[in-house]
């Protein structure tokens, strides 16, 4: 498989609207959010699969010292909550078990092919 790279840019003016474990997040610590935006770059290779978000929230200047701090901790909480995130860690973990047992499995059948052949 050939090496790839994709990246998408997500942007929320005037507040965030919508659903999701992000926007829930904000509106439960009652955020004075202006802006959010998430930068994404997906990476696929034969031996690897990554995604790398990086996130950037502009909070209103009315924000407190406590809102700006709960704003720092928000997005490893919202990584943590994160249906979609957590599915695909566990589907690329299971892939590489499924991957390593076929390659265990390759490896097997090679060695009975040639005890066969010298018998």
């Amino acid at each position: 498989m050939a090496n790839m790279k994709t990246n998408a840019d997500v942007v929320w003016h005037d507040g965030v609207k919508g659903n999701g474990v992000l926007v829930f997040m904000i509106e439960l610590r009652e955020l004075p959010v202006v802006e959010v935006s998430v930068n994404s770059d997906g990476f696929i290779s034969y031996d690897e699969f990554k995604i790398i978000h990086q996130p950037r929230m502009v909070l209103s200047e009315s924000a407190t010292e406590k809102q700006i701090q709960s704003a720092n901790r928000l997005f490893a909480s919202a990584d943590k909550g994160c249906v979609v995130g957590n599915l695909l860690k566990k589907l690329m973990l299971k892939f590489e078990q499924i991957r390593n047992y076929k390659r265990t499995m390759i490896k097997f059948i090679c060695f009975l092919l040639s005890l066969k052949r010298n018998t």
